[in-house]
């Protein structure tokens, strides 16, 4: 067992982040689709909306897999660290708690 922890996860975590650069493409996109239309502000407002509700789902969406990502790959760093200390120096046997 080498003694670095390396995180894992890397494939996970592009495509964490590809899907919050697709919710911001959404969002900027749709402002700038609603601003170059000619038509009313109904329309507009619609259109923007939209966008919104969409690139900020996909935002949120890439953000929760980061924290997932994030939480286990902290996890997992914890059970290298306590794999790597000798056993059994920190917990009581069976006889030392009777």
């Amino acid at each position: 067992m080498s003694s670095e922890y390396k995180e894992d996860y890397g494939t996970a975590s592009g495509i964490a982040i590809l899907v919050s650069c697709i919710g911001w493409l959404a969002i900027v996109g749709g402002c700038i689709v609603a601003f170059t239309l000619p038509g009313s502000g109904g329309d507009k407002f619609f259109l923007i909306a939209g966008a919104l509700v969409i690139g900020l789902s996909f935002i949120a969406s890439g953000q929760m897999m980061r924290a997932i990502i994030d939480n286990t790959n902290a996890n997992k760093e914890i059970l290298h660290i306590l794999k790597s200390k000798p056993c059994c120096d920190t917990f009581a046997t069976d006889s030392q708690l009777d």
